[in-house]
């Protein structure tokens, strides 16, 4: 190879494997967001703006019961099953199915309690709430199981069912005039368990070991300060729809959820990211050691970086057009909205790796204490500036506690976290952790 041909292809060697062998789990991740971006249109377009406030209002709260997953079931096992034999995986991956059972029975089990004391109207919306967390955790689940055994193909089939399926429903319901905020629920959250219950079969060979108490005490061990974190989080990135709900009106709330629509495509670098990067890391850390990971988070950090602040941009721009373009007359007059939105989007995906770098370490206390530092902003911030500038005020809350928590989190990685926290991180990453008993 002549000396010119070696220097153009240095910067492909030099690419991460994560994103070389990463084609899957990018279409993967692609088509579950064109999927939500698709059913979120369909229903804004068919219902009115106070019915998609009450959609928007709904997802929000299952967006954060999904969280709660992420800390308690699906983040833990992308990164504590790094190391294991093949019997030790199945051990852990039946554990760990035994916190999603009780989660499950909680997060569709309180959306029914409300149902039970609440008006007819209420009711109806919190039980198809019900339906989808029931659907979303249980397929989600199956999901992140076959991912850790890599078997993304099978991931991205299921997801296929999933959410093109709820398309396809949405789709029927609009066109026969059927199409409701309950309805469109209902529809997300039927397909999901279907899917759900087919994935689960997939796994099945994974869910027979015999399950550790071991294991279900350090998943808790850190699930608990990820999940504080991400009721943190909620205050962060979600209170300031149920404050404009509450302060302004819930049609407010709909406008935000449409403008956020608009940025939806970014989820697919973000989502991919975030369900793979954290697993990959781990592995890379526990094989090669602490410089490689680093390294390998720097590499993917500079080179994701300028398409998204590009798109952002560009959205940014185009924000009233978009709007037009989606939701035809409904939102005009908005597009500020979603160029502020765009400013948080780059916030947001500069967390999102920050905090996947820490969770690959195992400082789960470290991103609870920004999240929490976050938290504090936005419940400071967020009532004044909603109650004083409305819409624009909840936006700029979500800017404000993005920006400070994403600060908190660069610096305790730099340091390597808050103090004892490594040290027990690399205990963890020892025999007892890889076999545990």
């Amino acid at each position: 190879m002549t000396p010119v041909a070696r220097s153009l292809a240095a910067p492909a060697r030099r690419i991460p494997r994560l994103i070389r062998s990463g084609g899957i789990p990018l279409t993967d991740q692609a088509a579950i967001s064109f999927s939500n971006f698709t059913t979120s249109v369909i229903v804004a377009r068919s219902v009115d703006v106070q019915g998609f406030g009450v959609f928007t209002l709904a997802l929000t709260l299952l967006f954060a019961a999904n969280a709660l997953q992420g800390s308690l079931v699906t983040g833990p096992l992308a990164v504590l099953i790094a190391g294991r034999d093949p019997e030790g995986r199945r051990r852990y991956i039946t554990s760990i199915a035994g916190i999603q059972v009780v989660l499950i029975a909680v997060l569709a089990g309180l959306p029914l309690l409300v149902a039970a004391f609440a008006d007819a109207e209420t009711a109806r919306v919190a039980v198809a709430v019900a339906v989808v967390a029931l659907g979303w955790q249980t397929q989600e689940f199956a999901r992140r199981v076959l991912y850790v055994e890599d078997r993304f193909a099978g991931a991205l089939a299921n997801d296929l069912l999933s959410y093109g399926g709820q398309v396809v429903a949405c789709l029927a319901l609009a066109a026969a005039g059927a199409l409701t905020t309950v309805t469109a629920l209902e529809a997300i959250g039927l397909t999901s368990l279907l899917a759900g219950f087919l994935g689960l079969w997939a796994v099945r060979h994974s869910l027979g070991g015999r399950p550790s108490t071991t294991d279900v005490g350090l998943t808790l061990r850190h699930g608990v300060w990820l999940a504080a974190g991400e009721v943190a989080q909620f205050a962060t990135a979600r209170l300031p729809a149920f404050l404009l709900a509450a302060l302004v009106a819930v049609t407010a709330s709909g406008v935000l959820g449409a403008a956020l629509i608009v940025l939806n495509p970014l989820n697919v670098v973000l989502f991919s990211m975030w369900t793979v990067l954290p697993m990959r890391l781990a592995r890379v850390r526990a094989e090669q050691g602490e410089e490689a990971a680093s390294r390998l988070l720097r590499r993917i950090h500079i080179l994701t970086t300028p398409p998204v602040i590009a798109f952002c941009i560009a959205a940014a721009i185009m924000g009233e057009f978009l709007l037009d373009l989606l939701y035809e007359n409904r939102y005009l007059g908005y597009g500020w909205v979603v160029a502020l939105i765009a400013l948080f989007s780059i916030l947001r995906f500069h967390s999102g790796l920050v905090m996947a770098g820490l969770w690959s370490k195992r400082l789960s206390r470290s991103i609870f204490i920004g999240q929490m530092v976050g938290a504090i902003v936005a419940v400071g911030a967020g009532v004044a500036l909603v109650a004083s500038l409305g819409l624009a005020g909840a936006v700029l809350a979500m800017i404000a506690a993005t920006a400070t928590s994403t600060i908190v989190w660069w610096l305790l990685y730099l340091r390597g976290g808050v103090h004892g926290e490594a040290m027990l991180a690399t205990v963890e990453t020892g025999p007892a952790a890889v076999s545990p008993a």
